[in-house]
């Protein structure tokens, strides 16, 4: 056999999305996940296509249907039909080929959203009953979705994607067992291939060698519709209109982390691991000179894992001249000025920090090693060289009350000038305080997660002692809005768009625009 494979990134329903604009939370970059895999699979001469009807639906289709919760709930019900919907699967699927492929792979992108596995069971559906090609999932994808997604007659399997068992590994071994002829009695011996088995999601064992799960792998774009991730932008400065056209490209060069954060996936990692400098600068030159671009959007766990890797990739992107300019996170600790100077001029315009949490009762609790005095005084020397700086939050930890939440509010108030946007988000159960809850004081209610919710990631807990869920629950929301109205009252904005960023560092006026927090900015026709 000489099986082909199709790799797509799907869409889903943007609440903020007006026909015609630029919603300025979101951030349009090819996806990293697919071109990773594409990467990877045709090194080893697999034929493979990928495609992101994510941007190619943008101002086109109508998605808003899919958002329907009741709706996409009696998709789940085998025989269950809606014309409408399916209808709008068939415009969404003639803006990419799926013919003449043995395997066609879904990308899910934000899996929490109702819209997201609406699209995916409608797709599958009309795909499967067209074609019949097996049909696989992939993407960071909560238990309770996948085992949605896995119930309906559509989707055959999912691929497990994690630092121990790595989707590209997996997707091979699934490949080379679809190759040598379907036999599902003995599936359970595909390393990283989940399905399920009186209704729960089983997932293999993948005993993979370390040197293999260690490898980082540079992406490929190929394929993909390149132009539609190009911005006309134009930044209108006292009545001098500036205009660039850029794409940014994504590109990671670490995986996992060093820190042990208890509510983060990575805190149950065995391993963190970061490529070495000297390949990351032949990764950027290559992909910089194929893709005619100095712009990159990193997606790493922080910039400055250790500060001799963050110093030393620094210096050598700045004695590589390469000229690039570039978005990560980075992280308080292993931070001082001469490194953020350095990473400054290596081509940092925008730093994201991981705050989390300006309670110290909170920080003790999810074992962060933060000194918020220190992060006040690297925020505010970040801001003064120019790198536009944010932070992520979370609110509605176990424990947290609402002083803990003020103590989050005094910091930003404190700090507002330093701070371009905050990204928060409600506390879910994961990582260690999911594996270990006795430890982190809180009792997990089985069996009571929906499996299609506008909130997915609401796993019921209760705290030993404490608040029972429902209380629980009630307090992140009250305290979510109450953050947001003062980010509001503050003139803080909820995340920014990297895209103008990149354009604007270019301007002899960046350095003014960080220090005054506003920007103008548009879409040029």
């Amino acid at each position: 056999m000489n099986m082909k494979i199709k790799l797509i990134f799907l869409p889903k329903f943007d609440l903020d999305y007006r026909k015609g604009e630029y919603n300025l939370n979101a951030l349009y970059v090819p996806p990293i996940g697919i071109s990773v895999l594409t990467s990877f699979l045709r090194s080893h001469q697999i034929k493979t296509d990928q495609d992101d009807l994510f941007i190619k639906t943008r101002n086109k289709i109508d998605l808003k249907p899919f958002s329907d919760e009741k709706r996409i709930k009696k998709l789940t019900l085998k025989e269950y039909q809606d014309e409408e919907l399916e209808k709008s699967g068939e415009k969404i699927l003639r803006l990419t080929k799926v013919r003449d492929y043995d395997i066609i792979g879904f990308s899910i992108y934000d899996p929490d959203e109702v819209s997201s596995v609406g699209i995916a069971l409608i797709l599958a559906k009309i795909i499967k009953e067209t074609y019949d090609p097996m049909i696989i999932i992939g993407g960071h994808i909560p238990t309770n979705i996948k085992e949605t997604l896995l119930k309906s007659r559509f989707i055959d399997f999912s691929i497990n994607n994690s630092l121990e068992s790595p989707a590209e590994l997996n997707l091979l071994a699934f490949y080379e067992w679809c190759e040598k002829g379907l036999k599902k009695k003995n599936k359970k011996n595909v390393p990283g291939l989940e399905y399920l088995k009186n209704g729960k999601l089983i997932t293999n064992i993948s005993n993979y060698r370390k040197e293999e799960m260690m490898k980082i792998i540079k992406p490929c774009f190929d394929g993909l519709p390149l132009n539609l991730y190009k911005y006309n932008l134009a930044y209108d400065s006292d009545g001098i209109e500036y205009k660039n056209k850029i794409l940014a490209l994504p590109y990671f060069f670490i995986k996992g982390c060093p820190y042990k954060c208890a509510f983060c996936v990575r805190s149950l990692d065995s391993f963190w691991v970061a490529k070495k400098v000297e390949n990351v600068i032949e990764d950027l030159e290559y992909l910089s000179r194929k893709y005619k671009t100095k712009y990159f959007f990193f997606l790493n766990s922080s910039v400055n894992p250790t500060y001799k890797y963050g110093g030393g990739l620094a210096k050598q992107l700045i004695k590589s001249d390469l000229r690039i300019v570039f978005s990560d996170c980075a992280n308080f600790e292993n931070l001082d000025k001469k490194l953020l100077e350095n990473l400054k001029e290596a081509g940092a315009v925008r730093l994201i920090f991981g705050l989390e949490s300006a309670s110290q009762k909170i920080l003790r609790y999810i074992g962060k090693n933060l000194s918020l005095k220190k992060a006040e005084v690297k925020l505010k020397h970040a801001e003064s060289i120019g790198i536009w700086t944010e932070i992520d939050a979370i609110c509605g930890f176990p424990f947290e009350r609402i002083n803990d939440v003020n103590f989050f509010i005094d910091f930003i108030k404190k700090n507002k000038r330093y701070i371009k946007g905050i990204y928060l988000h409600k506390f879910f159960l994961d990582g260690k305080i999911r594996k270990y809850p006795i430890k982190y004081g809180i009792k997990i209610r089985e069996n009571e997660i929906s499996k299609i919710s506008t909130e997915m990631r609401e796993e019921p807990f209760d705290e030993i002692n404490g608040l029972k869920f429902e209380d629980r629950i009630k307090l992140t929301h009250e305290t979510y809005d109450k953050i947001l109205l003062e980010m509001s009252k503050l003139n803080i904005k909820e995340g920014t768009e990297a895209q103008e960023l990149f354009l604007l560092r270019s301007l002899p006026e960046w350095d003014e625009i960080v220090k005054n927090g506003s920007f103008i900015v548009k879409k040029l026709n």
